[in-house]
């Protein structure tokens, strides 16, 4: 069976567009904290992001809305590739001592919530780049669950032994989108609300918000990128007891 590569150029398109509107996050925050060269480095790759979306999109114009299990798996595959190696461009600009291929390593391991980093001294860290790990560490984590909401209900699935359900209600293709955007939602609200149950504890425990937001993102991903050198090292008991709650 042939790939269907116009298909699957037109599910990246969404998701690197999205992609591209979440680094304005980080480039917001350094701007916000007068960190301008930051801030234009998380610009620059919100708009390679955007811009590569939207040749995407231009060229699958003509893509038929029928997506096999082999369009998914290719889809998946590309898409952690292609996010990888885009967010990597801000962290490489950044950095003076991380060239682009230390980048890429640092973004596929938080994108896969490995919890490797090539970044020696976190303490000393611009914190735009830190919340940027933090945030494609969330990313990593909910990742299926973003793509079922943003993607894969605007086309139709071919073969419904993608997704089974032996309720009797169910009744064919016209009711799969429902059911898997629903349970995608449901997935996702449960997620963001962890979040930030998890960032009211820390703050609660005693530490500053940047911190509170970017140790509930690595925990709830359980990505375990700290934006610390020492990690949970040396943090209030009460976060330890938190972050192993959630």
């Amino acid at each position: 069976m042939v790939v269907n590569l116009p298909l699957v150029l037109k599910l990246l398109a969404p998701a690197l567009f999205w992609l591209g509107i979440i680094g304005l996050i980080p480039a917001a925050y350094a701007f916000f904290h007068h960190q301008n060269s930051d801030a234009v480095s998380f610009v620059t790759m919100s708009l390679c992001a955007l811009v590569i979306s939207n040749i995407l999109r231009l060229l699958s114009r003509r893509a038929k809305s029928i997506i096999t299990i082999r369009d998914l798996f290719i889809f998946t595959v590309s898409l952690w590739i292609a996010a990888t190696l885009v967010t990597a461009l801000p962290i490489s600009m950044i950095l003076p001592d991380l060239n682009y291929t230390g980048a890429v390593f640092e973004t596929a391991s938080a994108l896969s919530t490995t919890g490797a980093t090539a970044i020696n001294g976190l303490d000393g860290r611009p914190q735009a780049v830190l919340l940027w790990r933090s945030i494609l560490q969330f990313l990593g984590g909910i990742g299926f669950v973003v793509i079922g909401v943003a993607v894969l209900p605007s086309f139709l699935m071919g073969g419904l032994n993608l997704f089974k359900t032996e309720s009797s209600s169910f009744d064919g293709q016209a009711k799969l989108t429902p059911h898997i955007k629903t349970m995608a939602l449901a997935l996702l609200s449960w997620y963001l609300g962890t979040a930030v149950a998890c960032t009211i504890c820390y703050v609660l425990s005693g530490l500053d918000i940047f911190l509170a937001v970017n140790a509930a993102l690595c925990t709830v991903a359980t990505g375990g990128m700290m934006p610390l050198d020492a990690s949970m090292n040396g943090l209030p008991p009460a976060v330890h007891y938190f972050a192993i709650f959630f």
